[in-house]
């Protein structure tokens, strides 16, 4: 007795695990929230370099007491926490296009300033206290 036909259509194709790679979440760019470990509040950054580096920044400018960035400026004014990047950094809307970065950074800024989860010096009529390096 021989085979004359062989479906491929099964189940095995369907439990393997795919070959895609997953870009973890700390190599995407977009725009971010670092948390103050203190308040637990954050400040909205937009970055197109990945999450990672841009939380190297930061750690920088805080080590370096350089006010560069308006997280670094709060960190450093007030004597606050901050944490490891699985901790203090949040990526709230990954974006490869860079003209999207501002409209979606000003849609969070809205958004946790209603929630009175957003740093003091940072509000929507006022999106940055400071340049970033982003």
């Amino acid at each position: 007795m021989k085979i004359a036909f062989k479906t491929k259509n099964t189940v095995l194709p369907l439990t393997r695990p795919t070959t895609k790679t997953l870009i973890p979440l700390h190599a995407s760019s977009g725009v971010y929230a670092p948390t103050c470990n203190t308040w637990k509040q954050t400040y909205v950054g937009q970055t197109s370099q990945s999450l990672e580096l841009c939380y190297q920044e930061h750690i920088q400018y805080i080590k370096n007491s350089n006010p560069r960035s308006a997280y670094a400026l709060h960190i450093l004014q007030n004597w606050h926490e901050y944490g490891p990047i699985n901790q203090m950094m949040h990526l709230l809307k990954p974006i490869n296009n860079t003209s999207s970065l501002i409209p979606y950074k000003r849609l969070f800024i809205q958004s946790r300033h209603q929630e009175k989860k957003l740093v003091p010096k940072q509000s929507p009529g006022n999106p940055n206290t400071v340049p970033s390096g982003h």
